[in-house]
């Protein structure tokens, strides 16, 4: 990788260039580099007979349609470079679409760069256009990342077909990673992208629609597209938003009990349906959707029969005690040891929903950050020891844990409570004073003597980031 530092490395990048440097693999040029388009001509013509560049990151950099140009020249004739991302947040925003429109015209015509990545470069209907044109003719690409940029329905809709365009029985398109997170997807986006998961050539493995004002219906529809979908193993969903009273019920009647659910409940109910036939997904991230205990309800059904989702993360939900005990009960009562990685931190549990999680043999990660897992006394005395548990890493970091919670939970572990836990992640919970840490002190030493090999990271003070 190349940083650099001195006033006349854009000469040295491109000379190391034109000399097919076999070290020079990898070239990031970070935003604040003061590199002038004419520079990145000169870096772009070197590429183009370059045999040993496999990345190139320029992102954050105006470039001007003659160092536009000769990327582009460079593309059609570089068989090396496999990952891209250049260009400004104005990228795909002038007036006519011109600078994107002679990149992608090289790049359309390019057959080694497999990773694109356009995030933040200003995308909107004429340059989603543009990019579903090169998207029809190169066959190559694994990966593409559209995040942060303003693709609406039409735009997205657009860029699926254009995806779609290359996928025939005998050539199958190649994509594996999908990236629209952080646009502005609404219902008919969100349908277009549950049709395109149905293509029968299409086998998406990883899709991210995080932060997209998807709605509910919106959502619903991706989820019920993974029910027939044979390739998606991981699906990012959050930022579910929509005025319930405009919605149909009645399809969630048995699952659902009278109260009213939430939006990100509906959406859940609908992804539980799906996760009951679908043998592909393995990581489901549904963060911050407003999902409660309701939500849970379908989802611990689904479980109880399927075999294939590994890890699960509803951070900054509110599913609370009532539904973190209903999941727990649901995995322990079906057995269920396919789920290892459960992310449950900022859901407002405590220590009685904690008890009923612990009983979850199968879990080897589980996530209870900025809960208000303290004052456990009685659930740790609950809390299982057998040789069959599993846990390796538990996180009960900022829950307001003191010093004589802290002493609790030593004991059980020292009792053999979760005898394979690695790491005890349990900072943000010690108050700033040195009594307070020379008590929590002597308790990580009592500990680490009779569980040698458990790391007790609990020094990080107050709310802090994680």
């Amino acid at each position: 990788m190349a940083w650099g530092s001195n006033t006349n490395i854009a000469n040295e990048w491109a000379r190391r260039l034109s000399a097919n440097d076999p070290t020079f693999v990898s070239l990031h040029i970070l935003s604040f580099r003061r590199v002038t388009p004419a520079e990145f001509s000169t870096l772009f013509v070197a590429v183009a007979h370059n045999r040993t560049l496999r990345e190139l990151y320029c992102s954050g950099h105006k470039l001007d349609a003659t160092a536009v140009q000769s990327l582009a020249d460079a593309l059609k004739t570089n068989t090396t470079l496999t990952s891209i991302n250049v260009g400004n947040a104005e990228f795909g925003t002038d007036e006519k679409g011109s600078l994107f429109k002679i990149f992608c015209g090289g790049l359309a015509e390019n057959a080694g760069v497999t990773k694109l990545d356009l995030e933040n470069k200003g995308l909107m209907i004429q340059s989603a256009k543009v990019l579903a044109g090169c998207l029809g003719k190169h066959k190559y690409l694994t990966e593409i990342n559209l995040s942060r940029n303003n693709l609406e329905d039409e735009a997205v809709r657009i860029v699926c077909q254009g995806i779609a365009a290359n996928a025939t029985a005998e050539t199958p398109s190649l994509l594996c990673k999908l990236n629209l997170s952080m646009n502005s997807i609404h219902q008919n986006g969100a349908e277009a992208i549950a049709q395109f998961l149905r293509h029968p050539n299409i086998a998406l493995a990883e899709l991210d629609l995080s932060d997209n004002p998807l709605t509910v219906v919106g959502a619903t529809a991706v989820g019920t597209a993974l029910a027939s979908n044979t390739s998606v193993t991981s699906l990012k969903l959050s930022g579910i938003t929509a005025e319930l009273e405009t919605l149909n019920l009645d399809a969630l009647e048995s699952h659902l009990s009278t109260d009213r659910p939430t939006a990100g409940d509906l959406a859940l109910a609908a992804l539980a349906d799906s996760l009951r036939t679908n043998a592909t997904l393995q990581s489901l991230h549904m963060i911050a959707n407003d999902i409660g205990s309701l939500g849970i309800q379908p989802l611990t059904i689904a479980l109880t029969s399927n075999n294939t989702l590994t890890e699960l993360r509803l951070r900054q939900n509110k599913i609370g005690d009532h539904g973190a005990s209903t999941l727990a009960e649901a995995l322990s009562r079906s057995a269920n040891r396919t789920l290892r990685w459960l992310d449950l931190a900022e859901n407002g549990i405590t220590g009685a929903g904690f008890k009923h999680l612990m009983q979850c043999e199968g879990l080897e990660y589980l996530s209870l950050f900025n809960n208000m897992i303290n004052s456990y006394v009685e659930a740790v005395t609950l809390l299982p020891s057998a040789d069959s548990h599993e846990l390796r890493t538990l996180d009960l970091g900022c829950n307001r844990i003191t010093a004589a919670d802290f002493a609790v939970l030593c004991q059980a572990l020292a009792r053999g409570f979760a005898p394979a836990l690695k790491t005890l992640e349990i900072g943000g919970n010690v108050r700033n004073e040195e009594e307070e840490h020379r008590k929590w002190a002597n308790l990580e030493e009592e500990l680490v003597g009779n569980r040698q090999g458990l790391d007790v990271a609990w020094k990080r003070v107050g709310m802090e980031g994680h």
